[in-house]
């Protein structure tokens, strides 16, 4: 399987980025932000989560996003799937078969919305299964779900935008583009 050397510097660059945002939100999770808890949530948290599991899929994707459109459908699917299953839990309770509708309703929400992404399927299911995240009640469809996920689109979005604007510099010293083209898109 031959890559080209663009393929290789991108996926370096990608690599690179996606260790640093799960770093950033590991680091971010593990520091009490006690007064931005009570300030976000109206005093019903302590503190304000960034780290979920499915968070790492995420990054995945959104380092690998080559336009910043794509990034506003990744938290319009998030929000609504996170949406879904507190409502679920709420009124069903945690189940089997409300992790299996609460994935569908997700589906058919991103589906509806033509936000399809998978991902924020996970963190619906994650939602239900998980009893500790329960305590965050609505909040969990902000944290961690979107305040990890707005993390990750921010650091994803400044990528974009370092290599957008170094695009003129990166032409001129390689013109045939073997090191860049699979950067720019």
């Amino acid at each position: 399987m031959g890559r080209s050397k663009g393929q290789i510097l991108e996926a370096i660059i990608a690599a690179a980025c996606v260790t640093g945002g799960i770093y950033l939100l590991s680091s971010l999770d593990a520091h009490p932000m006690p007064n931005t808890g009570a300030v976000l949530s109206f005093k019903y948290l302590d503190d304000v989560k960034f780290y979920a599991p499915p968070l790492g899929a995420i990054a995945i994707l959104v380092f690998s996003a080559p336009t910043l459109p794509k990034l506003f459908n990744i938290v319009i699917g998030t929000v609504g799937s996170t949406l879904v299953a507190f409502v679920l839990v709420h009124v069903l309770g945690a189940s089997m078969f409300t992790r299996a509708l609460a994935c569908g309703l997700a589906m058919l929400f991103m589906k509806l919305f033509g936000t399809v992404y998978p991902p924020a399927g996970a963190l619906a299911v994650l939602f239900v299964d998980n009893a500790a995240m329960h305590k965050l009640g609505i909040f969990y469809c902000l944290m961690p779900g979107l305040s990890g996920t707005l993390v990750l689109c921010i650091l994803a979005a400044i990528k974009i935008e370092i290599l957008t604007r170094m695009k003129p510099c990166l032409k001129k010293h390689d013109p045939r583009g073997e090191w860049t083209q699979a950067l720019m898109p």
